[in-house]
């Protein structure tokens, strides 16, 4: 069995620190430069924690999409924190992957928090007009229930989540392929289907 040199494990636990700096900063005008992380092929793919089906909304199956994402990201989300030294690498080949827990972390203000949901609520009430009445009315309900209770915590969110990515070795250096950010459920999930599928 072929043994990995200690410096390949280093490398990419760097490119995933590169990943994390990247977040910590937000800085757009550093995106194009924090792209270079990625495999240089059109085909690299991110699941954000909204991603439900391939090429919808945060799962990104494009240079394109994974760079609005991240912009969107870096605009709204939060303070990202990727536990880099907690991070589990493999390698095999020029292939590795890597799995790490992580927060995000968000100030709101109660009355910003209420008038965020209000905003929604409005958003939803004009623009859905697939979704029947009593849906919408129970999503109202739902919505602002969580919204009061979680407002009730303090105005410091802070969530858990699990990143996992696939780097490639591309041209010498360790290279993001495939993102994922997901975040744990201890209670039902919160999208589901109607029907089997």
């Amino acid at each position: 069995m072929k043994t990995i040199p200690l410096s390949a494990y280093d490398e990419v636990r760097e490119a995933l620190r590169s990943f994390q700096d990247g977040y910590h900063s937000r800085s757009l005008e550093k995106i194009e430069a924090f792209m270079e992380l990625f495999v240089p092929e059109a085909d690299i793919e991110l699941i954000g924690t909204g991603g439900i089906e391939p090429g919808d909304d945060e799962w990104c199956l494009n240079r394109k999409s994974v760079r609005s994402l991240i912009e969107d990201d870096w605009n709204y989300w939060g303070d990202v924190n990727i536990q880099v030294e907690e991070a589990s690498v493999h390698i095999h080949g020029d292939v590795a992957w890597v799995s790490a827990p992580g927060t995000v972390v968000r100030n709101l203000n109660p009355n910003q928090s209420y008038q965020n949901y209000l905003d929604n609520i409005q958003c939803m009430l004009e623009q859905d007009h697939e979704t029947g009445a009593q849906e919408k009315l129970l999503e109202v309900l739902r919505g602002a229930s969580n919204t009061l209770y979680e407002a009730e915590k303090g105005s410091t969110y802070i969530w858990p989540f699990r990143f996992t990515a696939i780097l490639a070795l591309t041209a010498g250096q360790w290279r993001f392929h495939q993102v994922q950010f997901s975040f744990p459920t201890t209670r039902f999930p919160d999208v589901r289907y109607n029907q089997p599928r």
